[in-house]
C-alpha cells in the first residue's frame, strides 16, 4: 500500500427505502473485504434483532432489512449493498473497480 492510499475502507449502511441508518459497518484493508465484513455485520445484526433489538423502539423499524438479510445469500447482500451493481466492473482478480 502506498503512502497516499487509505489503510481502511468503511461502508456505513443507510438503506434507501426509509433512509434509516443501521448501526452496522464493514471495516477492512480493501473495499471488497469491507463489503464481506459488512455482510457478516448485517447477519450479526439480524440475529441480535431477532433476539432482543426488535423490542427496542429505535430498532423496531429495521424489520424489513432483517428479513432481507435472512432471505438473501452473500452475493445478494453484496448486490444490495452496492445498490444493485452486480454488473460493476471488476479487475482480473475479481476485485471491484472504482466507478
Amino acid at each position: 500500500m502506498g503512502p497516499n492510499e487509505p489503510a481502511t475502507y468503511l461502508t456505513y449502511l443507510t438503506y434507501a427505502r426509509t433512509e434509516e441508518h443501521l448501526p452496522v459497518h464493514g471495516d477492512a484493508p480493501s473495499f471488497d473485504e469491507a463489503l464481506d465484513d459488512a455482510i457478516v455485520a448485517l447477519r450479526d445484526y439480524a440475529e441480535d434483532w431477532n433476539e432482543r433489538l426488535r423490542l427496542a423502539p429505535n430498532h423496531a423499524q429495521h424489520r424489513d432489512v432483517v428479513v432481507l438479510v435472512e432471505l438473501s445469500d452473500d452475493d445478494q447482500l453484496r448486490d444490495w449493498l452496492l445498490g444493485g451493481a452486480l454488473t460493476a466492473q471488476r479487475d482480473v482478480d475479481g476485485r471491484l473497480l472504482p466507478a
